[in-house]
């Protein structure tokens, strides 16, 4: 044993004076990998960026590290006129997908406008964002922004930061196009992301010449529920005090409501009425200018692509909306456009509603109309009956179709609206435009209104609490092809959208309108201001094919929820060329197919009608809703002598 010992000495021993290789021999051989391996690497992505660069499989360098964002700031390096710009808009993609200014004057466009907005932002973002762009801007005057619910999440969560000023004006104002960036803010997935599915982000990427981002859904989206942080409240109110002491003027204008979102994530209504609230306390005490699109803007569900986006050809009309709105509040701009239309139903100035009819005479000039004994004969209805009362100058309202023969028959107004001149051929309510019986060949649409108006003679009363209320709004058409009528428009599937106009149509814009929803799908909109009507449609157009038409029905349901309110009320229908024409002048695609008479509206539900046929031929083929045989109330309305009134001034 003690020899093997003996060996195994000697064996290590052996082992002591031969070379080996040690740690720090080897570092230069780790150096030399690393740098080996880190030229590779970087030849790799550098080569995997130009191949990418090459099949324009590239997103936009990141500025930021977030694709969406990355191509504003893309856009903004393309776009260096924006510097110029006296009016910015900066948001969310609220902001970004809803306001076209196309739509805005060519005073307003010379001026600059542009949307700087990008997406995924939250309202400390927001804030951020806008005091880099006014760094940069300094012709900048004005700052607008549209804001929804989802941006007062996350303040707390998300880092105010999101980029670095100086890398972006690195970037924005350097001739090359940023390829160090990709290495300074790798984030291969991203990348790897975005090309894999190029053609969708691109698609949804597109940004028009004033950088709003153009955007259209094929699938209603009701999202999901929102929680805003008291946090981002403060982050508005610290914007706007912060554009105070620049002497820049903020203009908030607040999403509409998608009623299906609502009746999914809000059937109560509370974070609608929290938002607003939470909104308006934030701006308090700042000379911010709100527009409220919650309660003032209302359109279908088909308008909107998901609760934070609408459509983009709904897009024009409400930036048409905030626009006004925002003027009417005070605000420093230009005129909108030349489209005069501040709505779905597309209403302008120089009387372009009821302009057609203004300057025209009754059609009975030499006194008012009775309803003659012919009316009463060959009634294929039985019950469609018009007893005459004591008096020829009385009917006995006792069914429907004498209701709708009486609101359409002149002469036959329960009262006056106050603010019509009496040289209008409306004045003494119930017209009809020669030829309009039909819409013009090529037709395809049409949309019923209504307007209320103060009763002539009543005491004027600044403020009114109490509100109109809507049911029941029916627009029906008679197909000519097949012999019936169609229901084209349904208050049940429809919201209504309104304004308030001078009483006589004058070239001012109209005010905003308070506009609310009820159960059973009542609308309540606001009281007329002294000097100023209530006017309202539904929003979206019936339709039908062209040259298949001869006539049209409109009822509604309306009473008033104050014994106070004195007012009138009628209801017409306007032919239009297609579901989205817009207005031109001379009324070339939607001429008026006339209105009803004056009903003065009470407590109790009133229904106002009109058709544009004549009476014998309503008797022959009445709409389905005329073939009840009673009224719920009989009442009797009296023939005034409407016409002398109306003539008693020559039109202005």
């Amino acid at each position: 044993m003690n020899g093997q010992l003996i060996l195994r000495r000697h064996a290590v021993a052996g082992n002591i004076g031969q070379r080996t290789d040690r740690p720090h021999n080897r570092a230069p051989l780790y150096l030399i990998a690393f740098v080996a391996g880190s030229i590779i690497a970087v030849s790799l992505l550098w080569g995997l960026i130009i191949a990418l660069s090459a099949f324009d499989r590239l997103p936009s360098p990141p500025v930021s590290g977030t694709w969406c964002i990355d191509s504003r700031f893309a856009w903004m390096k393309r776009t260096p006129q924006w510097k110029d710009a006296r009016i910015i808009a900066v948001g969310s993609s609220v902001t970004w997908r809803n306001l076209d200014f196309e739509v805005t004057s060519a005073e307003t466009k010379k001026q600059g406008v542009f949307n700087f907005a990008p997406c995924f932002l939250t309202m400390n973002q927001t804030r951020y964002l806008t005091e880099y762009i006014l760094g940069r801007a300094a012709a900048a005057r004005t700052v607008l922004t549209v804001l929804a619910p989802r941006d007062f999440e996350g303040c707390s969560r998300n880092r105010t930061a999101f980029f670095e000023p100086s890398i972006a004006d690195r970037y924005i104002d350097s001739a090359g196009f940023g390829w160090w960036l990709y290495l300074r803010n790798l984030r291969l997935n991203d990348i790897f992301n975005y090309a894999l599915n190029v053609h969708e982000r691109r698609a949804i990427l597109k940004f028009d010449p004033f950088g709003s981002g153009p955007l259209i859904g094929t699938t209603l989206d009701t999202g999901r529920a929102f929680k805003p942080e008291p946090g981002c409240y403060f982050e508005l109110t610290e914007l706007a005090k912060s554009l105070d002491a620049k002497g820049v003027q903020l203009i908030v204008a607040t999403f509409p409501v998608m009623r299906a979102w609502s009746d999914r994530h809000d059937a109560r209504g509370i974070t609608q009425t929290n938002f607003k609230l939470d909104i308006e306390n934030a701006l308090s005490g700042t000379k911010a200018i709100l527009v409220d699109g919650v309660t003032g803007w209302h359109v279908p569900d088909a308008a909107f692509v998901d609760p934070a986006h609408l459509q983009w050809p709904e897009t024009a009309d409400f930036t048409r909306f905030v626009w006004r709105s925002a003027l009417q509040l005070g605000a420093t701009l230009s005129p909108i456009g030349p489209k005069n239309s501040d709505s779905p139903h597309r209403i302008g100035s120089n009387n372009d509603r009821w302009g057609h009819l203004v300057n025209y005479r009754p059609a009975t000039e030499d006194g008012p109309t009775r309803v003659t004994a012919s009316l009463l004969r060959s009634r294929p209805h039985k019950w469609i009956s018009m007893d005459i009362g004591a008096s020829p100058e009385e009917l006995i309202i006792n069914t429907p179709f004498v209701d709708a023969v009486s609101q359409n028959t002149p002469g036959y107004s329960e009262a006056f609206a106050a603010g019509v001149p009496r040289g209008y051929s409306w004045c003494a309510g119930s017209y009809k435009p020669p030829n309009r019986t039909a819409p013009p060949a090529g037709f395809t649409s049409v949309t019923a209104w209504g307007a209320v108006y103060p009763k002539l003679g009543a005491p004027v009363l600044p403020s009114i609490e109490g509100a109109i209320e809507i049911a029941n709004a029916k627009t029906y058409v008679y197909l000519k092809t097949q012999s019936r009528w169609v229901a084209v428009q349904d208050q049940a599937h429809l919201r209504m959208a309104g304004s308030h106009f001078i009483a006589d149509f004058a070239t001012q814009p109209g005010i905003q309108m308070k506009l609310g929803h009820k159960p059973d799908n009542v609308v309540a909109i606001g009281s007329p201001p002294p000097g100023y009507n209530s006017h309202f449609w539904p929003y979206g157009r019936g339709e039908f094919d062209a040259d298949s038409v001869d006539g049209v029905y409109v009822q509604m349901d309306m009473r008033v929820t104050d014994p106070t309110m004195t007012y009138v009320a009628n209801v017409g229908a306007d032919w239009w060329r297609d579901p989205i024409a817009e207005y031109v002048e001379g009324f070339a695609n939607n001429p008026g197919a006339g209105m009803s008479n004056w009903i003065e509206l009470s407590t109790q539900w009133k229904t106002l009608r009109f058709y544009s046929w004549d009476n014998s031929r309503l008797q022959a083929n009445p709409p389905p809703s005329l073939l009840e045989r009673a009224v719920a109330t009989t009442t009797t309305r009296r023939l005034n002598d409407s016409s002398a009134y109306c003539r008693s001034q020559s039109t202005k």
